[in-house]
């Protein structure tokens, strides 16, 4: 027997990934609206946090401080990364077999 996703289910899990990727799409073309020092600002605020993150109250932070001050400005993996993250998300949520043509006569 195939199990299915419910419809009120599929629904939200429709909703919430075309949610995320318009935020975040809409997040990522405020960030390049910015005029061109305050958006050098704001990456020098996030470097500078990290970097300055107190070892005893942060210790994962300052552990990884300068990885997240390098990959600050690596918009793309940044992206990429999130979407990985949802999609993984996605897959182990989904019903076990599918029922799509692909899988349909396995």
């Amino acid at each position: 027997m195939v199990s299915r996703m419910s419809g009120e289910r599929a629904a939200a899990v429709y909703r919430a990934f075309g949610d995320f990727c318009l935020y975040w799409c809409g997040g990522e073309a405020s960030f390049l609206a910015l005029d061109d020092d305050l958006r050098e600002h704001d990456q020098n605020a996030w470097t500078t946090a990290y970097l300055t993150a107190d070892q005893a109250e942060y210790p994962a932070t300052w552990q990884v401080r300068e990885h997240l001050a390098e990959v600050e400005r690596r918009h793309d993996l940044i992206a990429e990364t999130a979407l990985s993250v949802m999609l993984s998300g996605l897959q182990a949520q989904a019903p076990k077999p599918c029922d799509c043509l692909r899988h349909a006569g396995a």
